[in-house]
Formats: C-alpha cells, sequence, structure tokens
C-alpha cells in the first residue's frame, strides 16, 4: 500500500484497526480482500482513501 488519506479520522482509525499501514501488502483476491496475507472486510469509504501501488 502506499498512501491513506487522513481526511476521515474515524476511518483511518477503522482501517489501523484491520492491521493497514503503509508498509502492509494488500491482495484482492476471488473472495475478498487480504491485509498482509489475512482476510479483511474493509470499512464502508476505504475505497475512497487507499491508494494501491502493483
Amino acid at each position: 500500500m502506499l498512501r491513506v488519506s487522513d481526511t476521515d479520522p474515524d476511518l483511518l482509525c477503522a482501517l489501523e484497526d484491520l492491521g493497514l499501514s503503509v508498509s502492509s501488502v494488500v491482495c484482492v483476491t476471488e473472495g475478498g480482500v487480504e491485509i498482509d496475507g489475512v482476510p479483511a472486510e474493509l470499512p464502508d469509504g476505504a475505497d475512497e482513501v487507499v491508494w494501491l501501488s502493483a
């Protein structure tokens, strides 16, 4: 992951609680999303504040 916007502090805290950080490896799979190899359900709005790199 490259960057997380800090415009929504509550969303930022929710992502942090999931273990998401700038150095996290995020994989989009057929079954959903994995953060550092662990399946995760992202909160609403996460798709608008998280920047990923391939």
